[in-house]
């Protein structure tokens, strides 16, 4: 999906989510949307899930290290309506 990474930015921008930036993306696709806790705020991560309505939450050191968190867009992703 060619502009999926710019619309889940306006997305979060829209509801209050502040420096939220895309990345380069990575070589390898995957099916489902992956939201990672960079500094193991795994509460957080589970918040954003529950807004995205999709996505699986992990602890992991991959993505922007110096973000609080990654979320890796998969095949599941489309606009959520709320």
């Amino acid at each position: 999906k060619p502009d999926a990474a710019n619309q889940l930015r306006l997305y979060l921008t829209k509801r209050g989510f502040v420096n939220v930036y895309v990345s380069s993306d990575w070589s390898d696709k995957q099916s489902q949307t992956q939201i990672i806790a960079q500094q193991g705020d795994l509460g957080g991560a589970a918040t954003l899930k529950r807004l995205l309505g999709l996505g699986r939450v992990e602890a992991d050191s991959t993505g922007d290290l110096e973000s609080d968190l990654t979320i890796r867009l998969g095949n599941d992703w489309t606009v959520p309506t709320n």
